[in-house]
């Protein structure tokens, strides 16, 4: 028989070393950060934005970013917005949706502007009702789009309970 030791690894003082190359302030991010938001972030301190192009053919890509439309505040076109949302669901007819709409505003104009609203596959909820919508939404057959702000946290979708998530607005 042979003996197997396992032992964890610290990689804290090789990062500096090997990774960082002693750079004085290194920032990871889970997320895209734009270059407008790093300088505007660096408060004028020297840095540097790197910008790489992704490696991964855009058909090979979970996430697909998708044109859509200027949602700042006076400067919303939520015409635009919604027929586009309305076209992404309309090609995913055959699953569970999520579009988290950032807002309960904007997922009650969602809702009341979608051409899918008399349809009966938009579910949606306020503020103390996500349990509910939740639990109607795992429990009906697709097409079903839970139209909601506040799935952020807590909730484990795997498999066929989500096939497609739409962000109705990001920061930048």
């Amino acid at each position: 028989w042979r003996t197997v030791t396992a032992q964890p690894v610290w990689p804290t003082g090789y990062l500096e070393r090997y990774l960082y190359l002693d750079v004085p302030l290194v920032v990871l991010m889970s997320a895209t950060l734009s270059e407008r938001e790093a300088v505007r972030l660096s408060a004028d301190r020297p840095m540097q934005y790197r910008d790489y192009p992704s490696r991964i053919p855009i058909a090979d890509r979970r996430v697909i970013p998708l044109k859509m439309t200027a949602m700042s505040r006076g400067k919303a076109n939520y015409t635009e917005w919604v027929g586009r949302i309305d076209n992404w669901i309309g090609a995913r007819l055959d699953r569970r949706l999520l579009l988290d709409t950032v807002s309960y505003d904007r997922a009650e104009a969602f809702v009341r502007m979608s051409r899918w609203r008399d349809e009966g596959i938009l579910i949606t909820h306020r503020a103390k009702g996500i349990e509910a919508a939740m639990e109607e939404y795992l429990h009906r057959e697709p097409p079903v789009v839970l139209v909601s702000p506040v799935v952020v946290r807590g909730w484990d979708l795997v498999q066929d309970q989500c096939r497609g998530l739409a962000i109705g607005k990001l920061p930048f």
